[in-house]
């Protein structure tokens, strides 16, 4: 390979090698991936699972809260929501001034947690025994850190 032909390269093989972006969404991708297997039994996604807890723990969140709480838009929110609607797992409720809506598990969401939580207690004592328990509270406060840095750089 000419000398030329490497140089045009190099910035590819820096961010093939070092990009935390492409690091981040590669090692994300793998984890969904497990944990959408381990609750398929559940019929959900891990996606579908974080959301249903969000929703579950504060009665009292709207739609912009909620994605604001999870790092994702509303109109992404939306879309995901639209098969748990059909799956019956959510419900929307109208607040009292009517100008809110709240979103609340329905009974078969409430079952479907019920159903998913062991299987993802099961994933995450594999992922942890894995990766071993210092390394993974050590991933799992750099991660909260990076959460941070977007808004950070953005200020």
């Amino acid at each position: 390979m000419s000398k030329e032909r490497k140089l045009e390269n190099q910035p590819y093989k820096q961010i093939l090698e070092n990009c935390t972006c492409m690091h981040i969404r590669r090692s994300s991708r793998c984890i969904t991936q497990y944990f959408d297997a381990v609750l398929a039994p559940a019929g959900i996604s891990s996606t579908q699972l974080t959301l249903l807890i969000t929703i579950s723990h504060d009665h009292s969140q709207s739609l912009t809260k909620i994605s604001e709480s999870i790092g994702m838009t509303k109109s992404s929110l939306s879309h995901m929501l639209k098969p748990m609607f059909e799956q019956d797992l959510v419900e929307t409720e109208i607040s009292g001034n009517k100008k809110t809506k709240w979103l609340i598990l329905t009974e078969r969401g409430k079952l479907t947690v019920r159903l998913a939580l062991p299987l993802w207690e099961h994933a995450q004592e594999q992922l942890v025994a894995k990766l071993g328990e210092s390394d993974w509270q050590a991933l799992i406060e750099k991660l909260a850190r990076i959460s941070q840095t977007p808004s950070v750089i953005a200020d």
